[in-house]
């Protein structure tokens, strides 16, 4: 019985494993405040203004894919890269592409979204009460880089309690401001406007935790010392590698946006509601996903300009052990089904019973987080490309010849299935690519 506690202290050691641990302390309290809140919006609002709020913000998410030139993701990769060469003018470089992609594309582009959107939304479907809610939305595009910005460079330097307290005090923001605004006027409007509210006070909040938590970093400089260089930065400095990146994400995101506008144009905003929350309830197992993504995403790059075949060790035990996690918890939620929907949301957000085995292929998406990592390390985001347009492909001829049949709720779960299996299939073949090209000939 010893071993137990032995082993438990061994793995308390290991960096990586410490770190997701400090992560998850912080995530677990933000799930227990999203579980809450999101009760608290089924039981208030019902079905379908739940599928409103949901379908708005799909559309920002689509719109919004115009202000992203993978400069998230490159700084997840550069910054630690920097950060294992000592280099305190590559950590310059890395943060100044960041600001520099802020300041002459993501303002502009979202300026222009705000004025267009709503107008072509109003233009194609007059009257459509969802177009002040999309103008709202799209404003907060105009604060993620503040605060995206913070919580990139502590995930770069490897502050992780910092990270963990910050990104806390972020979620309580998004999750308590729009509950707030929720009480004093109970509709998607509401909602809306404090997510709005919820932006704007991270976005102020950001500048005084850079001071706090990063100007003591030898390594990291301030951020009037960046805007001053700005000039003297190559200004091809990571966007190669952020446009890579973004060409992936933005097709794993339209991916993620289909189910919605199939649902929203064969079904109704209910069936958007019931398709969020069945997915948010399956969702929980993946709880574990995100932290450790993440910080492979941090540790990765490191260890591969340190320590090649430690990288391949931490990918591997990182991919399984987030597998078998990810199952012991997605089971139980499966075999509860309906039963834990119903009695979590209220009956009107109860689904065809079929789905609930189907979802255990959707589990299978949990040994592939440190994938996107791989790809970027190697600079072999092109392979990704294929990989999203065969999965959505693939998924998209299945919901066509099942919806007729078995209608559009079902038929898009369907969609889901063959489009995570055929993307299974692709990352194990562009795996075999990318380890053949590291072996000498």
């Amino acid at each position: 019985m010893q071993q137990v506690p032995a082993s438990l202290l061994r793995l308390s050691r290991i960096p990586f494993v410490r770190d997701v641990t400090t992560l998850q302390a912080g995530t677990w309290l933000t799930m227990i405040m999203q579980f809450a809140s999101s009760i608290v919006l089924a039981r208030v609002l019902g079905a379908r203004a739940v599928g409103l709020y949901a379908l708005t913000f799909t559309i920002v998410g689509t719109v919004g894919m115009l202000t992203d030139l993978g400069q998230n993701y490159s700084v997840t990769t550069l910054l630690p890269e920097a950060y294992g060469k000592r280099s305190k003018q590559e950590v310059e470089e890395v943060i100044a592409y960041f600001v520099r992609i802020a300041l002459w594309w993501v303002f502009p582009i979202t300026i222009l979204l705000v004025v267009c959107t709503p107008w072509l939304i109003e233009r194609f479907y007059p009257g459509n009460d969802i177009v002040i809610l999309v103008r709202l939305a799209l404003v907060t595009l105009l604060f993620l880089p503040a605060h995206d910005l913070v919580t990139l460079a502590l995930q770069g330097a490897r502050k992780i309690p910092a990270l963990m307290r910050t990104e806390l005090l972020y979620n309580i923001l998004d999750l308590g401001l729009p509950l707030a605004m929720l009480f004093w006027e109970r509709s998607v409007t509401a909602l809306v406007l404090g997510r709005l509210i919820a932006a704007a006070t991270k976005a102020g909040i950001s500048l005084l935790l850079w001071r706090g938590n990063l100007r003591t970093d030898p390594l990291m400089p301030s951020l009037r010392v960046v805007l001053r260089s700005l000039p003297s930065i190559p200004k091809r400095r990571g966007l190669s590698l952020g446009l890579w990146i973004a060409a992936d994400k933005q097709m794993s995101k339209l991916a993620n946006y289909i189910p919605n506008y199939l649902l929203a144009l064969f079904g109704s905003a209910t069936t958007v509601g019931q398709y969020r929350y069945m997915l948010a309830y399956l969702q929980l197992s993946l709880m574990f996903s995100t932290n450790v993504g993440r910080m492979m995403g941090s540790v990765l790059p490191f260890l591969h300009i340190t320590n090649a075949q430690r990288m391949r060790k931490a990918f591997w035990k990182g991919s399984i052990g987030n597998l078998i996690i990810t199952y012991t918890l997605l089971i139980p939620l499966v075999m509860l089904g309906n039963r834990g929907l119903v009695f979590l949301y209220g009956t009107e957000f109860a689904v065809p019973s079929v789905i609930f085995p189907l979802m255990l292929i959707i589990g299978l998406d949990a040994i592939t987080v440190g994938f996107s990592s791989i790809y970027r390390i190697h600079r072999a985001l092109y392979l990704t490309i294929w990989l999203q347009f065969a999965s959505v492909g693939s998924g998209l001829l299945v919901w066509w010849f099942a919806q007729p049949r078995v209608g559009a709720f079902i038929a898009t779960v369907l969609y889901l299935v063959a489009a995570s299996l055929v993307s299974k299939l692709c990352h194990a073949v562009n795996f075999h690519i990318i380890r053949s090209k590291e072996e000498p000939a």
